[in-house]
């Protein structure tokens, strides 16, 4: 049996780590941090082209190295996906490693979480009016490439029990 490899993406604050904790406890879950921000709280809120590529590859490191030891399924909180959109919206130009990662990258369900929680601000996140187009712009991306994705959105439990629900669909194939 396959490792089933659930991808939890979507803007800054839009309850990515929550729901990532949430299903990786429930579903007793191997789950990948994100490299970004420990990079970021290690080095500082500021970071340079070649630091953004640094914590692409990081971020791809450590879920190759975490999908080496999951035996049932793993979550990912932070994928390349996050990567194309932070590096495409920053800096406006595509970045080939960051591309290649993201096409590569499989996942069998991705959880779009929409921005529709309250903004919590945080020294690291950078997008606070940005949330809404940003999001338009990972779904476009998972629709341009054909990913298996649904979108999470909703208040407290209901998020949960949305992305569960999409979760136990999939194992149930």
């Amino acid at each position: 049996m396959s490792i089933i490899k659930i991808a939890i993406t979507g803007p800054e604050s839009s309850g990515k780590t929550k729901l990532a904790e949430d299903i990786a406890v429930f579903y007793d879950a191997l789950m990948v941090p994100e490299y970004a921000r420990d990079y970021l709280e290690q080095n500082g809120p500021s970071y340079t082209e070649d630091q953004f590529i640094e914590m692409a590859i990081g971020q791809q490191g450590q879920m190759n190295f975490y999908e080496n030891l999951a035996s049932e399924m793993i979550i990912y909180d932070t994928e390349m996906l996050v990567y194309k959109i932070w590096g495409e919206f920053k800096y406006e130009k595509r970045f080939e490693v960051v591309e290649e990662a993201w096409v590569k990258q499989e996942a069998d369900l991705y959880l779009l979480c929409k921005p529709d929680l309250e903004w919590e601000d945080d020294i690291l996140r950078e997008n606070k009016d940005n949330r809404d187009s940003l999001f338009l712009l990972y779904q476009s991306e998972l629709n341009r490439i054909d990913r298996n994705y649904t979108i999470i959105d909703g208040q407290g439990d209901q998020r949960f029990q949305k992305a569960k629900d999409e979760i136990d669909a999939l194992l149930e194939n």
